[in-house]
């Protein structure tokens, strides 16, 4: 044995101890702020699972349920559930360990699928504010456009157009490897490479425009004018009512922007820091803005969870159908007693069978009251 054999053991030794280190750095299991983001990524990823797909069960399984208003919020929570089941997977993956093991593939796929996502949840909310917006200030424009074909349409358009306004993030997206020979080790990041850093900044206040701002200004204005409408008005003509029986479309109408105000508030509060986080990071490359960035991005991604909470809130049917669903495993919404009823067209009327009967004004028949299925 060389007298410097020793020597090489130990200096064998202490790189394998620095790899093992520097492997052990990059898992970030023990640190206090990653625990707290699994516990609350875990708690989100449930409740916006069972949420979302609860209610699109809800508006699929209820014909009366199927109209284009419905549609919408049906298409938001399908945006909400590609946030939950791609993005939110590889976000906590990522967050647990630095170095990105999931290939190319995915590096593109998870952020396009993100920004689609948003954008058609976006979309979607304005779409509905639009449809609210004729069906109180256009009647007779709201009668001949607003019907299932054209809604269909209108849902296909949103998520094409959200997936080109994504298109350059498949571009840009790639799986950078820096190796280092002397430790033995690759590490694999997924990050964007952009032509020019003005190019990317363009690119960060467009999205924030066109995805953000723009959809939000239209939005605002088309309440104010429902509101103020509906405010103004003491007896709308009834049409477009999602409601039963003698249930005023007045109250239907106020009580579906009640709920759309809810939804743009809880979209605009979830995602404007990220949205501010983001766009300043591109335009300062802080590192105070990479520590806060997973911070506001669980933010926006709880977004997912809270949508369907404030469906079962603000709306007796979404209610009433979640709770059969998560409690019953049933597939109406309205309790067993009314189950027979949830195969009609439009929503069900209980008949009091005891009550005086009614004779009309201009007929003989003798008929007998009805009340609202969700008055009882």
């Amino acid at each position: 044995m060389s007298a410097s054999q020793p020597y090489d053991d130990v200096n064998v030794t202490a790189w394998d101890d620095i790899r093992r280190e520097f492997e052990e750095s990059l898992l970030t299991i023990k640190e206090p702020t990653t625990l707290a983001l699994i516990v609350i990524y875990t708690l989100l990823f449930v409740m916006s699972l069972v949420g979302n797909v609860s209610v699109c069960v809800v508006v699929w399984r209820n014909h009366y349920m199927r109209k284009a208003k419905n549609y919408f919020l049906m298409n938001l929570s399908l945006a909400d559930l590609l946030v939950t089941l791609i993005c939110v997977p590889i976000i906590l993956g990522s967050t647990l360990y630095r170095k990105w093991v999931y290939g190319v593939a995915m590096c593109k796929l998870a952020w396009f699928f993100q920004g689609v996502a948003v954008a058609a949840s976006i979309l979607s909310l304005t779409a509905l504010s639009l449809d609210r917006y004729l069906a109180v200030k256009h009647p007779e424009l709201f009668r001949r456009i607003s019907n299932h074909k054209n809604g269909i349409k209108l849902l296909g358009l949103i998520w094409l157009v959200s997936a080109i306004f994504m298109m350059p993030l498949l571009y840009v997206r790639r799986v950078f490897e820096e190796s280092l020979p002397e430790f033995g080790i690759q590490i694999s990041f997924c990050v964007e490479s952009w032509s020019s850093e003005a190019s990317k900044q363009a690119f960060a206040i467009f999205m924030l425009i066109v995805v953000y701002s723009a959809p939000c200004s239209v939005i605002v204005y088309c309440h104010y004018v429902v509101c103020s409408t509906l405010s103004a008005t003491t007896n709308v003509s009834r049409q477009d009512s999602d409601t039963s029986g003698g249930c005023g479309n007045k109250v239907s109408r106020r009580s579906i922007a009640r709920m759309l105000i809810a939804l743009v508030t809880c979209f605009v509060v979830c995602w404007l820091p990220y949205n501010i986080c983001s766009l300043w990071f591109d335009l300062q490359q802080t590192s105070l803005g990479v520590q806060v960035l997973p911070f506001t991005l669980l933010l926006a991604h709880a977004n997912s969870a809270c949508n369907p909470i404030l469906f079962w809130l603000l709306n007796n049917h979404f209610r009433n159908g979640i709770n059969g669903i998560i409690c019953c495993g049933g597939s109406s919404i309205y309790s067993p007693k009314h189950a027979n009823a949830t195969n009609m067209r439009s929503p069900p009327r209980i008949v009091i069978h005891h009550a005086p009967s009614i004779r009309t004004r201009d007929t003989n028949r003798r008929t007998k009251p009805l009340i609202p299925a969700n008055a009882v």
